[in-house]
């Protein structure tokens, strides 16, 4: 790991930065397995292990890694709540986390302020907690912005909630509770990715190889792809005419910078 090293984001041990790649030493955490991805959020981090094992390190001051009274996690810890038993996905947001059990529930933790939890409230939680509102739906793919939350459910089903771009339109700027977003011509959601202030998701049409893509947010600096003026803001999915029909295998999307 390497860069700005506070609040312990580095796994290193400290708060000192790094200016060059530095290892962190796996087996003196107890990490043993082989480590199928690396999850980085903007001061929080997770490993997730081929057997469904997670460790987290880095910012804690919401609870959003674990229930304790450190406010920052300095060394790979591993997440040893009740549930989930194993993960699967995992997505931090500013001061939240999202993860997927083996079984295919979704979990949230950490601050709720916002609703990005999708409790039905704007309790925060110190624990991994299975939204409700999902209950019996298979997620297939999650992501965390700053306030809010997004999951895709099996076959297809886009979910948002929180407070941010949620392309549920301009009368419902947020929500506490996971609410469909609805794609146009039955497009099928594959994957979503969140900012502060815009989002762009990846759909398909059923049976289709190709691709298209939608975005909603603010439009400023051209964020969306829409070729829109700098002020104006889509509430709603507004496909990216220049990329219809490609073949996407992975979306992301940064702050505004």
């Amino acid at each position: 790991a390497w860069g700005k090293g506070t609040d312990g984001r580095l796994g290193l041990g400290d708060e000192y930065n790094r200016w060059k790649p530095s290892n962190i030493c796996l087996e003196e955490h107890g990490i043993t397995q082989s480590i199928d991805r690396v999850i980085c959020g903007s001061a929080s981090t997770g490993l997730l292990t081929s057997n469904g094992k997670c460790w987290l390190w880095g910012s804690n001051f919401s609870n959003q890694l674990m229930s304790t009274m450190d406010p920052f996690i300095l060394k790979p810890t591993k997440l040893s709540a009740t549930n989930p038993k194993s993960v699967i996905a995992l997505a931090f947001g500013e001061y939240h986390t999202i993860a997927v059990g083996g079984d295919g529930v979704i979990y949230t933790w950490g601050d709720g302020s916002k609703g990005q939890l999708g409790h039905g409230t704007k309790e925060s939680q110190k624990e991994p907690k299975a939204i409700e509102a999902l209950k019996g739906s298979r997620i297939r793919f999650i992501a965390a912005g700053e306030f809010c939350s997004a999951c895709v459910a099996d076959p297809g089903t886009l979910y948002c909630w929180g407070s941010g771009p949620l392309g549920l339109g301009s009368n419902r700027l947020s929500t506490k509770v996971p609410e469909q977003v609805k794609l146009p011509m039955d497009r099928l959601a594959l994957q979503i990715a969140l900012s502060p202030d815009h989002a762009v998701c990846v759909t398909k049409i059923e049976g289709s190889v190709t691709n298209a893509i939608f975005a909603w947010g603010k439009a400023s600096r051209g964020k969306l792809g829409v070729g829109d003026d700098v002020t104006d803001e889509k509430h709603v999915p507004v496909m990216i005419e220049s990329m219809q029909n490609v073949v996407v295998q992975q979306v992301r999307s940064l702050c505004d910078i």
